[in-house]
């Protein structure tokens, strides 16, 4: 059967149903529409709360590691002069202080506290190998109002002390944004720190999503109420069922189409790859220092014979759900090893960069494809980074057996995406990575009063105190490729330097950007 025979029997399936029962077909996928749409949003909140918190903590953490220094000498007017500083910078922060070994509050953001007033040290709660803690929300006496607060243990016995208010946690989100009865909570360890909306008091038929911050142990629930979720549906419910009968072939279209849309490309991974309508586009990296082609980012990309070229995003999940992901990707590498063995073996000093999905995180078989591919084309083992995303890393002995595994071999490891994502930064030290990429999110910023520049230098920063080569991504003006370059980052990709490359003008790129080079090689590659 082909695959234009397959289509036309989708498209009269759906197409029968539909007109068959317009009226029940309709209401019927409205509303399942119509709750996922609605679950969707609620899953978008969390997200979108859960990363409002993570930058909160991050610049709480960054804050007081940056104070620390000055607070070795106690109370002075430069430690007090610095906590203005940060809580006038940083729009989060209420408060600053500094407690001595007595449990006394010695001095805030506001100057000397004279004579020092107690302060309450009970209920703290600590992640484990955390270095800041923080206790639940209360009255303080470094912030008006109230607050929670984050502290920093000094080696002299001292402490540290940051007070956020808790409504710094959603950002501008407005109350009502999941309903007037939804609720937003953010909780550590389970012990809430704010909270949005109304009273969180969860029916049983609710929407509720629950996100993993990624530090100190805190997570983010969002729950609306279903009567919300299907506001839209009921609205729209009595105009479908009258206009259901007249409307049927137009949902019969219209639902045939989505069908096909939807599930023709899913059928049709497996296809794609026997019948080779794969490509690889390579994104050239750029040594910043030296101004070289370090190598290349390699990229797939399905060009179908009728859609033309479908974007990864859509088919990258789909191939992930359904398993296609582990044979696209042993394809991909033997492609590379076709396309570039030559290159690479001629250039030792060039990379390839290959992308891996969660799924690889537990099949060892893709090591064994790594090994086979290294040994049919020559290529050396330090030429191959493999890139895993912040989702990809699990606390998990068969992910951790996966990484260690490839850098027994020699292949290089970065992760990608970094920032963005939700695992926690302990995650970094329990697995053998050689690279950290920073997001393009935290590269668009240069250049501008966005206080995530502040994150940008930040995760630099910790990429090289951990002795990480670090890659920046989506470097689209030359502000940012010097700014990156100042700052020590040693490769970067985007369309500064150059576009996704087909093997030819990427060869070319790499000719004209790496005098001399062995030309040879590459005219036999090509």
């Amino acid at each position: 059967m082909t695959r234009r025979t397959r289509k036309i029997l989708v498209v009269v399936a759906v197409g029968l149903a539909l007109v068959t029962l317009p009226v029940l077909g309709g209401l019927a996928y409205n509303y399942v529409d119509t709750l996922k749409q609605s679950r969707s949003r609620v899953r978008d909140v969390a997200g979108t709360v859960a990363r409002q918190v993570a930058q909160v903590l991050l610049v709480a953490e960054a804050a007081l590691a940056d104070v620390a220094f000055d607070a070795r000498n106690g109370c002075t007017p430069e430690l007090i002069r610095e906590f203005r500083n940060k809580t006038i910078a940083h729009p989060t922060i209420q408060g600053m202080g500094l407690i001595t070994p007595g449990n006394y509050l010695a001095c805030t953001t506001f100057g000397m506290t004279d004579p020092p007033v107690r302060s309450d040290a009970d209920n703290f709660i600590v992640s484990r190998g955390a270095l800041v803690w923080f206790t639940p929300p209360r009255r303080n006496l470094y912030a008006p109002g109230q607050s929670f607060t984050a502290e920093y243990a000094l080696k002299d016995g001292h402490r540290l002390a940051l007070a956020l208010a808790p409504e710094v946690l959603f950002g501008l989100m407005e109350a009502d944004i999941i309903g007037s009865d939804g609720n937003i909570t953010v909780a550590m360890q389970g012990i809430p720190f704010a909270e949005l909306g109304s009273p969180a008091d969860p029916a049983a038929d609710d929407l509720v999503e629950t996100r993993d911050v990624g530090l100190y142990d805190a997570t983010v629930t969002a729950k609306a109420s279903r009567r919300w979720a299907l506001a839209r549906w009921r609205e729209n419910a009595l105009v479908t069922g009258l206009l259901g009968a007249l409307a049927g072939g137009v949902l019969a279209v219209g639902g045939a189409h989505y069908a096909r849309g939807r599930f023709s490309l899913a059928s049709e991974l497996r296809e794609a790859l026997n019948n080779k309508e794969f490509e690889i586009w390579y994104q050239p990296v750029i040594d910043l220092q030296r101004g070289h082609c370090a190598g290349a980012e390699a990229l797939i990309r399905w060009r179908h014979p009728e859609r033309d070229l479908i974007p990864p995003d859509l088919f990258i999940s789909m191939a992930e759900d359904s398993g296609i992901i582990i044979p696209m990707t042993r394809w991909l590498m033997q492609r590379v090893g076709e396309d570039l063995g030559p290159l690479l073996k001629a250039n030792p000093g060039l990379h390839i960069a290959i992308n891996l999905a969660p799924a690889h995180m537990s099949d060892h078989g893709i090591v064994e494809d790594a090994r086979t591919t290294l040994g049919r084309y020559g290529i050396q083992p330090s030429q191959i980074l493999f890139e895993l995303t912040e989702r990809s890393l699990i606390d998990d002995p068969a992910c951790r057996e996966v990484v260690k595994a490839l850098g027994d071999l020699g292949t290089e490891v970065a992760i990608d995406d970094f920032g963005t994502g939700y695992s926690s930064l302990a995650y970094i030290d329990k697995f053998k990575l050689n690279y950290l990429k920073v997001d393009k999110a935290f590269v668009s910023v240069i250049g501008t009063q966005s206080p995530t520049v502040r994150l940008t230098d930040i995760i630099i920063g910790m990429a090289t105190s951990l002795g990480l080569k670090t890659i920046a991504e989506g470097v689209e003006t030359t502000e940012q490729a010097q700014y990156l370059r100042q700052r020590g980052v040693k490769y970067a990709q985007g369309w500064h330097f150059s576009k996704p490359l087909n093997i030819d003008d990427f060869l070319a790129f790499v000719r004209d950007n790496n005098k001399p080079i062995d030309t040879g090689a590459a005219q036999e590659t090509a």
